[in-house]
């Protein structure tokens, strides 16, 4: 997905899909059967989606959205601390 820009920062593909496709977090988080807590958390870039997420998020976005995408988009590099990763239900592993 191409890169688009808001205030110098890139805007995170899943956020970009959900505007273009008018679609709210919680629709979208029910769709893919997770907490709406856990989309917006990936979507602040405070956390990343498990692989299974990712599976669901790129069949949900029909291809748009890649784990690729989320994996550039992810957890800030510049926190003292290493990305949270999620458990299967949706909590901080």
């Amino acid at each position: 997905m191409k890169a688009l820009k808001c205030d110098g920062m890139e805007i995170h593909p899943l956020r970009r899909w959900l505007m273009e496709h008018n679609e709210g977090v919680g629709a979208f988080a029910a769709r893919i059967g997770v907490a709406q807590s856990s989309v917006s958390q990936w979507l602040r870039r405070n956390r990343m989606p498990r692989g299974i997420h990712m599976a669901e998020i790129l069949k949900a976005t029909g291809g748009a959205v890649t784990p690729g995408d989320l994996v550039r988009h992810g957890p800030q590099q510049h926190r003292d601390s290493q990305p949270q990763m999620e458990n299967d239900n949706g909590q901080e592993a």
